[in-house]
This record gives structure tokens, C-alpha cells and sequence, in this order.
């Protein structure tokens, strides 16, 4: 019966240490998360993007919370340069096209001719007439660049106005001047009497004894003379100022 008695009260003696014994490993386990070394607790990267910059945040845990921010800038331009660095310093290259000063690089060529076959541009200064020697016709009214210069049947002397207009233009054009008082510069020899006449469209064009100036559009060259006779109505001019009607 004293043994019965005596392995109860051992047994109750051994738990109450096992107990015991596990709370104070518990309060061990509890003391050692709390004040050892620090442990990260938690760890969270969020990166947001607000123009074009890049944010990153971690936190860690010892004994409460510390937060550290560290931001992280990457910014990428595609269009006309490129961002770099964690700095915030920005270098930019200008993209192809695209000049130093921010102005558009471009290579624009403009050829402009007026008139057709050299002829028929609008002179801003003295207009000059020479007279060339010809095989066929002799000494004949030129422009300052040596085309051969006609006169219309069509066109009345005296009337200041031309009757070549629209398509018969292109393949006639006539020989300008800048404005009424333009001067007309008459070469060695030449006689006939020139003066500034005012056409349908307002512009102006140089008559030999009233009669309209025009060059022939298939004349492509100094000399050339394609244009005598077309129709029986074109016709070369002599130093005097009248058409030549030899053929």
C-alpha cells in the first residue's frame, strides 16, 4: 500500500516537472524570437512607376519594425534619347533626323525652272536683247542667253496686249519683264524700238515695235531657229525689229 502511495506521488512529482518544463522552454522559444539577433520578419518589394521612376522598399523586424526606402531610377526613352543611372542624370541623344538644337535634320533640294526650255522666266532687272548672225536668216533678235526670239501675226502692233494665251503659251512663252518700267538693254545694230507691254494676267512682256516677244518651247539651245515659220504665223526678227519670213 506505501509503495502504491509513494509511485503516485513520484508520478505526480514528474509531471508537474514535464509541465514546468515545457513552459519554460516555451518562454525560451518566446524570449529568443523577441530579443535574439534580428530576423527578418518580413520582406516586400512594390515597385511602382510614376514618371518613370522606379521605387523599391524592404522592411525588416528586431524587436519592431525598421523601414528603409531606397529609391531606384531607371528611366528609357525610346523616342529621341536615353535615361540612366541612380543618380537621376539624364543623357540624351538626339535620334536620327533630328539635329543638336531640336529642330528636324533635312536635306530639301529645289530645282526651279520658269518657263519652258529656259525660256519665259521673269527677269528682275534690265532686260537685254542682242542680235546674233544667222546662216539662214542673217543678223536675228536673241535673249541675253542667246535663244532665238519671235513675233505672232496673231498679235496686233501697238494694241499692248498679247493673244497668246494658255496652252499657246507653253509652247510660245513669252519674253518677261519684272514690272511696266523695266529697261530693255538693246545689243550693237539693233534698231527696232522695244517697250513693256502689260499681258491678261497682269504680267508683263517686251515688245519690239509693239509686237510681243516669244521663245519656241522645242528650241533647246543658242541657234536653235524650230520655231520660223510654224504655221505660217511664227517668224524670226530682224535688227529693225520686223519679222523675217524667209524659210
Amino acid at each position: 500500500m506505501y509503495n502504491l502511495t509513494l509511485s503516485k506521488s513520484f508520478l505526480m512529482k514528474m509531471s508537474a516537472l514535464a509541465a514546468s518544463a515545457l513552459i519554460m522552454a516555451a518562454c525560451m522559444a518566446t524570449g529568443t524570437t523577441t530579443t535574439g539577433a534580428a530576423t527578418p520578419a518580413s520582406q516586400s518589394a512594390a515597385t511602382s512607376t510614376s514618371g518613370g521612376t522606379a521605387t523599391t522598399e524592404a522592411t525588416s523586424t528586431s524587436g519592431g519594425t525598421a523601414t528603409t526606402e531606397a529609391p531606384a531610377t531607371t528611366e528609357a526613352m525610346t523616342s529621341t534619347g536615353s535615361t540612366s543611372g541612380t543618380t537621376g542624370t539624364a543623357t540624351e541623344t538626339p535620334s536620327a533626323g533630328t539635329s543638336a538644337s531640336g529642330g528636324v535634320t533635312s536635306t530639301e533640294q529645289m530645282s526651279s525652272t520658269q518657263g519652258v526650255s529656259q525660256t519665259g522666266s521673269v527677269q528682275t532687272g534690265p532686260v537685254t536683247v542682242n542680235a546674233v548672225d544667222n546662216p539662214e536668216y542673217g543678223k536675228i533678235l536673241v535673249d541675253s542667253k542667246g535663244m532665238t526670239l519671235y513675233v505672232f501675226d496673231k498679235d496686233t502692233a501697238g494694241s499692248g496686249k498679247s493673244v497668246c494665251n494658255g496652252n499657246c503659251l507653253i509652247k510660245w512663252p513669252a519674253l518677261k519683264a519684272a514690272d511696266q518700267n523695266t529697261t530693255v538693254t538693246a545689243g550693237e545694230g539693233i534698231t527696232g524700238t522695244f517697250s513693256i507691254i502689260t499681258r491678261d494676267d497682269g504680267s508683263y512682256q517686251v515688245a519690239v515695235n509693239g509686237l510681243p516677244l516669244y521663245f519656241y518651247q522645242p528650241d533647246t539651245k543658242p541657234g536653235d531657229t524650230t520655231g520660223q515659220g510654224v504655221g505660217d504665223v511664227w517668224w524670226v526678227v530682224g535688227t529693225d525689229g520686223n519679222k523675217i519670213t524667209t524659210k
